[in-house]
């Protein structure tokens, strides 16, 4: 039935990246929120959106994570353009509009982005390699949400100026 649908394996693959590549900007990228100004609460949505999707369709995110990382045949190569632009629209996305007055001034806003994008990336990885192989439909993240949220609850002590100054920043 394969050969039905595809002429051959080559357009099977270019189908399943297409797809996946279209899954990415439809389920994903076009759902973050470029309005929130707040880089900590922009970043929390965003992961746990990733999250939600990622439990949606695992496969996807792994099949394009292998493809960006594979050096055989060129396939990186051939879809280089594509992957490099869904990962620059996330980016943009990400870091497009924030309002840096809520970072503590004594450090460069730069470093605030890759502390906080360093440590939150880990958290993901640290989440992604621990339930590799379960169940995911059906599995309690309550835990790591906790975590999660202390860890981002320390970010914004540590990087951010103090909550009153937030405040006025929001009511601003």
């Amino acid at each position: 039935m394969l050969f039905y649908y595809f002429k051959s394996k080559k357009e099977l693959f270019n189908y399943l990246i297409e797809y996946a590549l279209d899954f990415i900007q439809r389920e994903y990228l076009d759902l973050l929120d470029e309005n929130e100004p707040d880089f900590l609460k922009r970043y929390e949505k965003a992961v746990r959106l990733k999250m939600e999707k990622y439990i949606k369709n695992r496969y996807v995110f792994i099949f394009l994570f292998n493809i960006m990382q594979s050096e055989a045949l060129g396939i990186k190569e051939k879809y280089e353009k594509e992957l490099e632009k869904t990962q620059k629209e996330g980016f943009k996305k990400l870091y497009s509009n924030i309002d840096t007055s809520y970072f503590r001034e004594d450090i460069e806003a730069e470093k605030i982005y890759k502390l906080i994008t360093y440590a939150l990336e880990g958290f993901q990885n640290k989440v992604l390699e621990s339930v590799k192989g379960k169940d995911l439909t059906s599995f309690d993240f309550t835990p790591f949400w906790d975590e999660f949220y202390e860890l981002v609850d320390v970010l914004r002590k540590t990087l951010y100026k103090d909550e009153e100054v937030c405040d006025e920043n929001d009511r601003g």
